[in-house]
């Protein structure tokens, strides 16, 4: 191909080729300068070419100018160079320097490519700094990877360097506090072999010898063929959370030991009270008795309600008291409210071993066993089943009785809620056992409901 063929080919190429000398100055451009710029060839030619450099690019562009004189090729640097209309445009270079003193070079218009990389620059920058005010980061891990990624929060939840190399797999569970560690190897390796994700709070022991309470969330990612391809998710450091957490349950469980204590010598009074004016009923007028009575059921009802205020502050689930523990057995052990009933039946299905606070979750169970048999209307099975999906465990319990008006499913729950007239209640039951239920399963992270 003869030279004017190539000049043919450089004048009407996309891209922008110059060739410019060791005195800063272009000695040719071509066409393409002309359609992107708007700056004429002449016009071009006449100024050195730092002219045309976005001010605060210049001086990246002087050192990569030093490097070309030093013989050293330029390759995908990017500059803003401004039109003849004010605005800037980003160009990638390609330079290369010759012995004569100059400088072929083709640039390429990235600005849209730019404007997404500075997005998503800004965007990650955004996100580091919500992890970092969350205390929330994310990770990932790879199939047959040695080391996952991390995200700069997740370093400094560890305590780490996070411009250091992340740990090995075996050394991020060995961060966590002896007692927890196969639990987190178990997690890890049931998920990749299953394909499915866990959800774990556990003990993390920092690089200084802190420990704190994480909270990990784990997802599977699957290639074409089903398979997991690799783990991802968050990690959070919840040990404030937790701290809060804790000292709201100490306040509200001070605050109903102190109502409790401040009511219960004027309410003792009320009831001794009722309790010599139905002795001497005889002498009082016919219409006094029933007040009498009424006054004296009054105020031993507020008494029990005050004792359920101070059982209901006082079932917050404990962190040191979290253990692995078979519900099964803790279902059994709570069916002993079921013998008020004889002519109930209980089926319990297969049950998974759990980390719980145990002692509190046996309490939400003979709730909600007390719960059947004062509200049974006619059953005659109690039905206890699990079941998993992903790392979540699914409890239910059903009975084969009349039930009731779904439109109630959320009021149950509430602080002293019954569904059944108050005269028709049995006198030891405030309406607190659904709320205790949900305190405690909330408590686990759970959520509970009814219909």
């Amino acid at each position: 191909m003869s030279a004017p063929d190539l000049a043919r080919f450089a004048v009407d190429s996309l891209d922008l080729l110059c060739i410019a000398d060791d005195n800063g100055m272009f000695r040719w451009v071509n066409a393409a300068w002309t359609r992107l710029l708007g700056w004429s060839e002449a016009e071009l030619k006449a100024r050195p070419f730092l002219d045309f450099v976005h001010p605060e690019d210049v001086e990246a562009t002087l050192a990569e100018v030093a490097t070309l004189s030093e013989g050293v090729p330029t390759i995908r640097f990017i500059n803003r160079y401004r039109t003849k209309d004010g605005r800037y445009v980003w160009l990638e270079w390609v330079t290369r320097p010759y012995e004569d003193g100059l400088l072929y070079a083709i640039a390429r218009d990235v600005g849209e490519r730019q404007v997404e990389l500075l997005e998503s620059r800004r965007r990650v920058r955004l996100l580091e700094l919500a992890e970092q005010v969350s205390r929330t980061g994310h990770w990932r891990l790879g199939v047959g990877d040695e080391r996952p990624h991390w995200s700069p929060e997740v370093y400094r939840i560890h305590g780490l360097d996070p411009t250091r190399p992340t740990p090995l797999v075996a050394d991020a569970i060995d961060a966590y506090h002896p007692e927890d560690r196969e639990l987190v190897d178990r997690h890890v390796s049931v998920a990749m072999e299953r394909g499915t994700g866990f959800d774990f709070e556990l003990r993390l022991v920092r690089a200084d010898g802190e420990v704190r309470l994480v909270h990990s969330l784990g997802r599977t990612e699957l290639n074409d063929a089903g398979e997991v391809e690799a783990l991802f998710g968050v990690f959070r450091d919840i040990t404030d959370d937790a701290r809060l957490r804790a000292w709201r349950n100490r306040e509200l469980e001070a605050f109903a030991y102190a109502a409790a204590h401040g009511l219960q010598g004027p309410l003792e009074t009320v009831v001794g009270l009722a309790t010599i004016l139905a002795e001497e009923a005889e002498a009082l007028p016919p219409q006094a008795g029933g007040r009498v009575q009424r006054l004296g059921e009054g105020a031993r009802y507020l008494r029990r309600l005050v004792d359920g205020m101070t059982a209901f502050a006082s079932t917050h689930v404990r962190d040191d008291a979290m253990e692995e523990a078979p519900l099964g057995d803790l279902v059994r052990a709570a069916a002993e409210t079921l013998r008020d009933a004889p002519h109930l039946a209980l089926e319990v299905g297969p049950m998974p071993t759990v980390r719980v606070d145990a002692a509190r979750l046996r309490l939400v169970f003979e709730h909600l066993f007390d719960n059947v048999v004062r509200h049974a209307g006619g059953a005659r099975r109690v039905t206890v089943a699990a079941r998993r999906e992903g790392s979540t465990h699914h409890l239910e319990l059903t009975d084969d009785g009349v039930g009731f008006d779904p439109a109630h499913a959320e009021r149950v729950f509430g602080l002293f809620q019954t569904l059944a007239p108050r005269a028709a209640e049995d006198e030891r039951h405030t309406g607190l056992g659904l709320s205790v239920c949900r305190r405690v399963i909330e408590g686990h992270g759970g959520r509970i409901h009814a219909s």
